[in-house]
């Protein structure tokens, strides 16, 4: 019989730190070794230390792995999935990976949800998280998710399928540019659209630029406010809903200055990061 002389557990938890180090950079690299070690094998850090001496055995589910985030490509992409608000969300290369910060959108919105006849819209859904995020958290609400793209979409369908029964959220194939909104007016929008200027491409990371969806991700830099400002046009003429964006910070007093010219009242927070990355707006005076 040929015995496998597998090393410890340890010895490869170091070992795939030292091999992603140079890609991701040591900080990183711990952390995306701990995710997939906790997430792939069921080895926390504590079971890394426990159990370090005793031989590790899933080199060959490893090992195809390790040479997916050798080439930059995100862990979450690499396991198929990322969690959203505590949701489990399935990834994949037609959608973005969602960031914590956008969690902290959903916490902003969530306090104004004060009744279950609240119709709220969730504009460029991607992997549907905020919508799912929103379903989770109010169940009998009436909610709409739409993106132009149609992979997308399916992701998201599945997704709330796996989460939720058929038909918990009302998906629409929908290009918000357009001009046209054909379904229920929403009380409450939450949109993250593409805020990032072809002019930043060059400063993002290639885990970013190369994995994940561009049609998501950028916006031409004549007109980097171009999603929101189609976002607010097509509502202006309707009993104006409760928006709250996601937003890039370099654009946020152009978009303050956007809202004024309309009669809007935009209100600009910050994220964890004390970066300006979320906007509230609503017709009127918003009331503190």
């Amino acid at each position: 019989m040929h015995v496998v002389n597998h090393q410890s557990i340890k010895q490869v938890y170091e070992s795939c730190k030292e091999v992603l180090s140079p890609v991701w950079g040591s900080e990183e690299a711990r952390a995306i070794t701990d995710y997939l070690f906790r997430e792939k094998f069921g080895l926390g850090r504590t079971a890394i230390i426990s159990k370090g001496d005793q031989p590790f055995e899933h080199e060959d589910e490893l090992f195809p792995l390790l040479s997916r985030l050798q080439q930059s490509e995100p862990v979450q992409q690499v396991l198929g999935y990322a969690y959203f608000c505590g949701l489990k969300i399935t990834i994949t290369k037609d959608v973005l990976i969602p960031r914590p910060e956008t969690e902290e959108l959903i916490e902003l919105a969530k306090t104004h949800i004060t009744s279950s006849q609240t119709i709220i819209a969730d504009i460029c859904t991607g992997s549907g998280c905020m919508a799912l995020a929103l379903k989770h958290l109010f169940p009998t609400n009436h909610i709409i998710a739409t993106d132009i793209s149609l992979p997308a979409l399916t992701v998201a369908q599945a997704n709330a399928t796996t989460l939720f029964k058929t038909g918990a959220i009302h998906f629409e194939h929908h290009d918000i540019l357009s001009g046209t909104w054909s379904f229920p007016i929403p009380h409450i929008i939450v949109c993250n659209p593409p805020y990032i200027g072809l002019n930043e491409a060059t400063n993002m990371n290639s885990n970013v630029l190369r994995y994940e969806p561009h049609l998501a991700l950028f916006v031409e830099d004549e007109d980097p406010l171009l999603f929101y400002k189609a976002v607010i046009r097509l509502f202006l003429p309707h009993p104006f809903p409760l928006i709250f964006f996601e937003i890039n910070p370099f654009y946020a007093e152009a978009l303050v200055a956007f809202c004024n010219e309309h009669q809007l009242t935009c209100i600009l927070t910050n994220d964890i990061h004390n970066n300006t990355r979320f906007a509230l707006i609503e017709k009127g005076d918003l009331q503190q």
